[in-house]
């Protein structure tokens, strides 16, 4: 397999070809778009400062603030949204993939009105979650399934899992993935390249009161790298996760 041989001019320094940016001109073009966006997006920074009493950082995922201020969002349909100041937009995300079949789906409001009229929340065991497990089984191929709440919580205890049955701890994952906020995982998803180390051999980088474990960190794209990782610590890997498209 062909991999990329030109990682460290991608990742870790400017190109020799590459002409110097006007930092001053690239300024001045980045304040008129923070300008447009704060005068197009008036309620949504009223609506920020509101939360921000209540809800730290104003959004309830970290990924969700951002600088100035995220867009706060009234209401959806279809692959439409609309934000508190009134603006429709495209959803091009439609929930990380979870709203594939859009915003109040017809078919998928009448089975949640159905399920509203026996019950909302049981804490055991029901035919509804059964059922729903045989059907993803049978469709993708999979033995079996437990439902959980976040995607934080499926990589936790697909690690805890890996680590439980190999009885190995190191956990290998590659360079900017994102796998959820487990501390297993929180290694190296976006490091800074004074810490990170060569590209095509990854220093794992950890955050603030992360407590990870035996961590490994590799390059996108690179199977030499993988492999190499593998060969040298196989007597300690657990399980190695990556994203199929890196975010």
């Amino acid at each position: 397999m062909k991999t990329q041989t030109h990682h460290n001019q991608t990742f870790r320094s400017v190109p020799a070809h590459s002409k110097p940016l006007d930092k001053t001109r690239l300024e001045k073009l980045f304040q008129q778009q923070i300008d447009l966006y704060k005068s197009n997006l008036r309620s949504s920074s009223s609506e920020y400062l509101t939360a921000l009493k209540t809800i730290p950082l104003g959004a309830h995922s970290t990924f969700q603030s951002f600088d100035p201020y995220p867009i706060s969002i009234k209401s959806a349909k279809g692959a439409w949204m609309v934000d508190v100041d009134g603006r429709k937009m495209l959803d091009l995300s439609m929930g990380f993939g979870s709203m594939l079949v859009g915003h109040l789906n017809p078919e998928v409001m009448a089975e949640l009105k159905s399920t509203l009229d026996v019950g909302t929340l049981y804490t055991a065991p029901s035919p509804d979650s059964r059922d729903a497990a045989e059907r993803l089984c049978r469709r993708f191929g999979i033995d079996q399934i437990r439902f959980t709440n976040s995607g934080t919580e499926s990589t936790m205890y697909a690690v805890r899992t890996a680590r439980a049955y190999t009885g190995k701890e190191g956990v290998v994952k590659v360079e900017g993935g994102y796998h959820g906020s487990g501390d297993a995982l929180l290694v190296s998803n976006k490091p800074p390249l004074d810490k990170a180390g060569p590209a095509d051999a990854p220093v794992p980088v950890i955050g603030n009161a992360v407590v990870p474990g035996l961590s490994y960190v590799v390059p996108y794209n690179n199977i030499e790298a993988l492999e190499a990782v593998f060969q040298k610590h196989s007597d300690k890997i657990a399980c190695f996760i990556v994203e199929p498209v890196l975010e």
